[in-house]
């Protein structure tokens, strides 16, 4: 199947029991700006999703997972997949409590825009649109991955 752009991907870091998740503060786009999303951006040229997911996480954390606990391509696991008319967004999850203390230590980010550990089950009001489903489907029990979502549109 042929995508058009923009791709997206966006990802969950949880500790181990899937009780925390890392998210980021929002100053862009206008529409998120002060709302807590999943770490993640555009999938570049040449790029697919999941190198996708590991360059986003790094260069929005300054954490280079292979420093921190294993492979990233072993770490990171596609989870959901939405599709829209002209864009999709792969969403991934990774579970490691030696990344999310070390996040939970990080005082300086290498972009204008933080990451914060939050409890799964009681998330705060001022989540992005998406952040409350798609967190819930990602640490839920015996859902078959990746769970898919479209709004029906072909995409050609």
């Amino acid at each position: 199947m042929n995508w058009k752009d923009p791709s997206y991907v966006v990802g969950y870091l949880f500790n181990d029991d899937g009780t925390e998740v890392a998210l980021i503060l929002k100053d862009h786009p206008a529409e998120q700006v002060g709302k807590l999303n999943g770490i993640g951006g555009r999938i570049e040229r040449l790029e697919d999703s999941q190198m996708a997911m590991i360059r986003e996480f790094e260069e929005e954390t300054g954490v280079t997972v292979m420093d921190m606990v294993t492979k990233a391509t072993e770490l990171w696991q596609q989870t959901i997949y939405l599709q829209g008319p002209d864009w999709k967004v792969l969403y991934y999850r990774a579970f490691s409590t030696v990344l999310i203390e070390h996040l939970k230590a990080k005082t300086e980010w290498p972009t204008s825009e933080p990451v914060v550990v939050v409890p799964v089950k009681d998330l705060p009001k001022n989540i992005f649109s998406h952040v409350d489903w798609t967190v819930a489907i990602s640490v839920a029990p015996g859902i078959r991955f990746p769970f898919r979502v479209d709004d029906g549109t072909k995409v050609e």
